[in-house]
């Protein structure tokens, strides 16, 4: 039995520990003649294995519940998701993304810890991440011998519990040795982020499951192309590419790619893809390791004769060409064949031959999608867009690509990026503090879209885990930083800002609050609006500045009880990144993302979805997130229903959820309940469809999944509409202006 976190969060925090994400097994044991009853806790793997992701560990949480990650300890806490010993971890090969240890190993023995990474380097995927941190050993002991008493305790430490002492020490090249040992690669010693950071000197190390030691590093040249040739001779025939799926991709992105531009084909193989492209008078230099894969290429050039196509025998790590060179590349399953400690340089290469601004297309497997020996990385759409993050690239889209040509079914990612040059540097630092940490699981949502909206506007911006960090930990980054404008996210930060106030001040930064939920300053119900604050709002006059609402019937509320004029309407906003019109095959008739249920908020809309259920295939979900383009492109009709009139003790007004917005710019048709105010957002049966009785909803969802034509001209509108004035860009800039005296209007009304 699975215990929801809804129902957990209403429990005493004691209950809490027992109970939290666990399934429950009673049994019983006699100890010293007293019959106990005991609870055995056995992890639920279902609950934690969603689609499309892999689990992220936090080891040894001690009393930190680290928000988006599996929490584990060896003893209960108020933050343990689940007890267990590090070295015996209860979770399949290669299932999880990253795991992350603070303070931990110091406490195992060297032999524990030996076991650890063994275990470790199990269960992290190709490419997965470690990260660890730790005291500086060295470090420490030198300030010891300097005179700093206080040291002695953080090299032998204090035993408040079992485990808790130190029993052992790490420099950074003692830790870089043990772990290249084990396998593990691409290894940085980079700043500490933990709060230790704070009490004594630390080390932080980052490192990457590396398989590269377990094939031939000639594999591909004398194994897999001789292989190939005898046992699949077709799949070097022109004929054959011309109905494959990355063929048609090329033809997908003919003239955005291809055409008028000089084109690098990364790791060309055998090339039978570009030569396709070279017929239809396209320019294109191809680069490929393997001689045996570029004898096929040079024999089909020869055979088709062909002058605008050449190909290169070289390392994508150091490319025989000049700076600037190509408009755009391609890169086709290449990316997971390359170990983590050479991404860095294989894409400053890139980067090298690329134009400014130059774009690039790439593909990888997805998830699991096939077996390959020589894979040694594994993406996901979260860990792929991560990487090319990290590498300062600018992702354009990421399409969970699932389509089947004459030979396969290909399950892959697809992406297009480019490269970023001379981005304007705004003359402004902006701090921001919120969940910033699940954004890589929720890419293109509030927290991603506006990480991405900081870095295309060029502004020098910290991100902040509300969630996470410790008060002091924030408060150092915060004074270190020293922010123009502290951009606050969630109701949490409001008590911190209050504890910090005094600091605030001296540094003179404005305090933006945006709160996109409804439920913003709530009373005990959770759906209460400023009745039972669970803050004392007048310890924030004279301290935010400004406050942003996403819904204009809190606007005088929140004016009153925080005595300030400068509270505006900013509504929620979706990502022209990552949200977009997937061509997919409409298996169902209607689909809906989001929770369900009988609490208040969704009580109503599950009755409706289950009445419509009955009349219409219906695909309801709300683990979509980073898939949600592909999920919506997957049905007819997007339903979308909020919380208006359920449960609630006021009228909301120009209030909806971010489920609009992400829904239109995926170029949906919606069909949503009215509410007050959405007149002036977007314009009914053009932009989308709007209801008020029941009646009305199944008149028009009759309507509109017989009528393609009426259905494909909303979803076109619709696009446009989204993106031309609510992206998280968008958003940004009008918050930016209002702050800065250049409006008080919202952007995204109708005109």
């Amino acid at each position: 039995m699975s215990i929801p976190r809804t129902l957990i969060s209403k429990l005493p925090t004691k209950l809490k520990i027992i109970l939290r994400f666990f399934c429950l097994e009673t049994f019983y044991i006699i100890k010293k003649g007293v019959l106990l009853l005991s609870i055995k806790l056995k992890f639920n793997t279902k609950f934690y294995n969603k689609p499309e992701q892999f689990l992220k560990l936090h080891l040894g949480c001690g009393d930190r519940y680290k928000t988006g990650y599996l929490n584990l300890d060896s003893r209960p806490t108020k933050a343990t998701d689940y007890v267990c010993n590090a070295v015996r971890l209860p979770f399949s090969d290669q299932s999880v993304e990253i795991i992350e240890t603070y303070h931990m190993i110091e406490h195992l023995s060297q032999n524990e810890f030996m076991k650890a990474l063994k275990e470790w380097w199990r269960v992290l995927i190709p490419g997965g991440e470690l990260v660890i941190e730790c005291p500086d050993f060295d470090q420490t002991v030198k300030e010891y011998l300097g005179g700093n008493q206080t040291r002695l305790n953080n090299i032998f430490g204090l035993r408040r519990f079992k485990g808790d002492s130190h029993v052992w020490g790490y420099n950074f090249l003692r830790l870089k040795k043990i772990l290249e040992k084990h396998g593990f690669g691409a290894i940085k010693n980079s700043l500490p982020q933990d709060y230790h950071r704070l009490e004594e000197p630390c080390l932080r190390i980052q490192a990457y499951k590396s398989l590269s030691h377990l094939f031939k590093k000639d594999y591909y040249d004398e194994g897999w192309w001789s292989m190939r040739k005898s046992t699949r001779p077709e799949t070097q025939q022109i004929s054959w590419w011309e109905g494959h799926i990355f063929n048609k991709i090329f033809h997908e992105f003919e003239d955005q790619l291809f055409k008028n531009k000089k084109v690098i084909d990364l790791g060309c193989g055998s090339g039978e893809k570009d030569i396709i492209m070279a017929k239809n008078g396209h320019s294109i230099t191809g680069i490929e390791l393997s001689e045996k894969a570029l004898e096929i290429a040079r024999e089909h050039k020869k055979r088709e004769k062909l002058d605008n196509i050449q190909f290169v025998n070289g390392s994508v790590m150091q490319m025989p060409f000049y700076d600037n060179t190509f408009d755009s590349g391609v890169m086709i399953e290449v990316l997971e064949h390359l170990d983590r400690i050479h991404i860095d340089r294989f894409f400053h290469e890139i980067k090298r031959v690329l134009k400014p601004e130059g774009q690039l297309l790439i593909t990888v497997p997805h998830k699991f999608a096939y077996s390959d020996p020589g894979h040694i990385q594994t993406f996901t759409k979260g860990l792929l867009a991560k990487l090319l993050d990290e590498q300062g690239l600018h992702i354009d889209f990421i399409e969970w690509e699932k389509r089947k040509d004459a030979y396969r079914e290909h399950d892959m990612l697809k992406v297009l990026c480019s490269v970023q040059e001379n981005l304007a540097k705004q003359n402004r630092k902006i701090c921001a503090i919120g969940a910033y940490n699940i954004r890589y699981d929720q890419l293109g949502f509030h927290w991603d879209g506006q990480a991405r909206a900081f870095q295309k506007l060029g502004y020098d911006t910290l991100l902040l885990n509300i969630r996470i960090d410790s008060y002091e930990n924030l408060r150092r980054k915060i004074i270190e930083f020293k922010p123009d404008v502290l951009w606050l996210g969630l109701k949490e930060c409001l008590p911190f800002i209050a504890w910090m106030a005094e600091d605030l001040k001296k540094i003179g930064c404005i305090i933006v609050y945006w709160f996109c939920d409804l439920r913003g300053i709530e009373g005990k119900r959770g759906n209460l609006p400023l009745k039972k604050p669970i803050i004392t709002p007048h310890k924030f006059k004279n301290l935010i500045n400004y406050i942003f609402l996403s819904n204009a019937g809190q606007i005088e509320d929140y004016k009153k009880i925080f005595e300030m004029e400068n509270v505006f309407y900013m509504g929620r906003s979706a990502s022209k990144n990552f949200h977009r019109r997937v061509h997919l095959e409409e298996k169902f008739d209607i689909v809906f993302a989001g929770g369900l249920g009988r609490n208040i908020f969704h009580k109503k809309r599950t009755k409706l979805l289950k009445r419509i259920s009955r009349s219409y295939n219906v695909q309801m979900r709300n683990d979509a997130r980073n898939n949600i383009s592909e999920f919506y492109s997957s049905g007819k009709l997007v339903f979308g229903a909020d919380i208006i009139n359920e449960g609630s003790e006021f009228q909301p007004y120009l209030y909806t959820s971010n489920r609009l917005f992400i829904a239109l710019a995926c170029g949906a048709c919606y069909i949503c309940q009215w509410f007050p105010g959405i007149e002036k957002l977007a314009e009914n049966h053009k932009h989308l469809v709007w209801f008020k009785e029941e009646k009305e909803l199944f008149e028009q969802l009759d309507y509109y999944l017989k009528n393609d034509k009426a259905r494909e001209t909303i979803r076109r509108n619709a696009q446009a509409w989204a993106y031309g004035a609510h992206t998280h860009l968008h958003r940004v800039e009008n918050i930016l202006d209002i702050i800065d005296e250049k409006t008080k209007n919202f952007y995204g009304f109708l005109e």
